[in-house]
């Protein structure tokens, strides 16, 4: 760090901060004036390092010209003599090691024109440059020389030159021609065209989007996961608090603090998301930055009305919405049993799409909303934009309406209970005259054996060639019993 001292010690941080013992009092009479100019990344590191703001920081750390020390040394000392009534002391000390000459920096007409498409001539650039304190040259037949003047330590390029004259003439003499072709075809990214379909599409159902920071404190990250290490987390070298010393690992921690702000002043339920990145941590790597949609629904599932209808939303609620996101998105997704360790173990399920899990749905886990202070039961939805934005580039085939009439059947299994909707569903679409699956029923009690479970389904059976028979119907439903009965252990229900 840089000081001005004197024979004993020092007296100041050098373009930072002051020394008591230098400062001007009522008593003093004899003023030594010091003209200085400090290397600009050296008053940075030394005030950011004692964290010590001035005047005097701000203005050197942005970059003063060193020509600058001696005019306004004289012109302090004219002010001192005029104003303060002060006599001045004869001559002045300047030392300035490594000085250079300014070098002249070249002004082409050829390069003005291209920049700025218009003839200048050489007359009018230096008329204006000469103006402007400049010491112009010719360097040519259409070229100039100029040497900037000491306060204009900002000019080093032919381009700020080129700046300087359209400047002064006025940019409103420069004409405005049209492009001699047309634009090349743009290709913007996909994922610039698939978030704002996310947002449009939750919006429809009843969402409102938020943006947080990218940035948060490790006590927010705490009530998620009390589990996670500094070293799985990308941390800031220059933090402005300790609200926001990591980039944010997931979207969660943000929104939940949003969706608690809100209920404090909601009577009604609130339906939040959040669209960003996130920053996962890599070793000797930049991080993994995924595209990650998350949001967050409370309270009744329809609007207040004399007509009733106060139900809570609940687990199923909150899948139907990414249901309805894949659905709309053209993409069939599945739910597993998931074991994120932010949402309720037995209310939380997997997203996923060809075998990878893509996302997770689920109630909050008590333990999390009790540390963002939230009383109400909350569910919350994930998913890795990211990892889906491949499958929403998949070309569709077209599928024509088939003319003939479907052929609608109910069918009522008892399995055991560790047997899954999905499981049942996928045997099913394995046959070709089966258009549509719908699940209508879910009983587990008193008539039925220990362990087990009935699921009552509505199947439709359609051809594109001809009107089903009885008889066909009666023979693939048959198939699929079989194939149920086989794989599942699945048998009607009587």
């Amino acid at each position: 760090m840089l000081v001005i001292a004197d024979t004993e010690r020092a007296v100041a941080l050098a373009g930072v901060m002051g020394g008591y013992d230098s400062e001007v009092t009522d008593d003093t009479t004899n003023i030594f004036l010091e003209a200085a100019s400090f290397n600009p990344a050296s008053i940075y590191e030394t005030g950011h390092s004692l964290g010590l703001p001035s005047e005097a920081r701000l203005r050197f750390e942005r970059g003063i010209s060193a020509g600058v020390a001696i005019p306004a040394l004289k012109r302090a000392t004219q002010l001192l003599v005029e104003i303060g009534g002060g006599q001045a002391a004869k001559g002045f000390i300047d030392a300035y090691p490594g000085q250079k000459k300014a070098a002249p920096v070249r002004l082409r007409a050829s390069e003005a024109k291209r920049l700025l498409g218009v003839d200048f001539s050489v007359k009018q650039m230096k008329d204006t440059l000469v103006a402007l304190g400049f010491e112009v040259k010719a360097g040519g037949s259409a070229e100039l020389l100029a040497i900037a003047p000491y306060w204009r330590s900002d000019v080093s390029l032919e381009e700020d030159l080129v700046e300087e004259v359209a400047r002064i003439i006025g940019y409103d003499e420069i004409p405005i021609t049209m492009l001699s072709q047309s634009l090349p075809p743009q290709d913007p990214s996909p994922m610039l065209k698939l978030k704002p379909r996310v947002s449009r599409i939750l919006a429809d159902y009843g969402f409102q989007e938020v943006i947080t920071f990218s940035m948060m404190g490790g006590e927010a990250l705490n009530k998620l996961s009390p589990q996670s290490q500094p070293s799985e987390l990308v941390r800031l070298a220059n933090p402005m608090t300790a609200e926001q010393e990591y980039m944010r690992p997931t979207l969660r921690a943000n929104l939940l603090s949003a969706l608690e702000a809100n209920l404090r002043h909601e009577e009604k339920g609130v339906r939040l998301f959040e669209l960003g990145r996130v920053y996962l941590n890599r070793e000797k790597d930049l991080p993994n930055e995924p595209e990650i949609v998350c949001g967050v629904v409370v309270g009744p599932r329809f609007e207040p009305s004399w007509r009733g209808g106060n139900e809570a939303l609940d687990f199923y609620d909150a899948k139907g919405i990414v249901e309805g996101l894949f659905g709309q998105l053209g993409i069939e997704a599945v739910f597993e049993a998931g074991s994120d360790e932010s949402l309720h173990p037995f209310k939380q399920a997997a997203v996923v799409v060809g075998g990878k899990r893509l996302g997770v749905v689920g109630g909050l886990h008590p333990k999390v909303a009790d540390a963002f202070e939230i009383t109400e039961e909350v569910y919350l939805f994930e998913v890795d934009l990211t990892a889906l934005l491949p499958l929403t580039l998949e070309h569709k085939m077209f599928q024509p309406i088939s003319r003939f009439p479907a052929v609608v059947r109910d069918m009522a299994l008892v399995v055991d209970t560790s047997v899954t909707n999905a499981q049942i569903q996928a045997i099913m679409r394995g046959f070709s005259l089966v258009t549509d699956i719908a699940l209508f029923d879910l009983y587990s009690g008193e008539q039925l054996p220990a362990g087990k479970k009935s699921l009552a389904y509505r199947i439709s059976y359609q051809s594109p060639e001809h009107t089903l028979t009885d008889d066909e119907v009666n023979k693939v439903q048959q198939q699929i019993l079989n194939k149920l009965s086989k794989q599942l252990g699945a048998s009607l229900r009587g």
